[in-house]
């Protein structure tokens, strides 16, 4: 079972820094943005999934299908509207960045998505330059 857990802020904290550390986003050919690829690389919610408790059965499925029909495989610790919008927005900022190899790119677009998202749910947000 998954448990996703923290504040709003707490889970954008965790998303952002796994997602400049990984420095590229979660992609699979053939079935798209992942919850976690092939190469081990996590999503924006990914993220928020600790490695024990990660189903490989969750791909190709969107958060708020996952929360509103599989609760025998997420939950959402404090579910709130509130915070299942969240996460929808938090997937969508992650799955809209284009697949290009180019690390500048995906970090002026990471910052762009997280910076709007951060706005939209009044969380606190400082942009970070990718590890190289």
């Amino acid at each position: 079972m998954i448990t996703l857990r923290g504040s709003m802020q707490e889970m954008f904290d965790v998303a952002y820094s796994g997602l400049c550390q990984q420095n590229k986003k979660s992609y699979t050919n053939g079935v798209g943005c992942s919850y976690r690829d092939e190469n081990g690389n996590k999503c924006g919610v990914g993220q928020l999934i600790k490695d024990e408790e990660y189903i490989p059965r969750i791909e190709g499925k969107k958060i708020s299908s996952l929360l509103d029909f599989s609760s025998d495989i997420i939950t959402l610790e404090n579910n709130t509207r509130d915070k299942v919008k969240f996460l929808q927005e938090l997937q969508y900022s992650h799955d809209i960045i284009s697949i290009q190899d180019d690390a500048g790119s995906f970090n002026e677009q990471l910052n762009t998505n997280f910076a709007n998202l951060a706005k939209r749910f009044s969380l606190n947000f400082t942009p970070q330059k990718l590890v190289e």
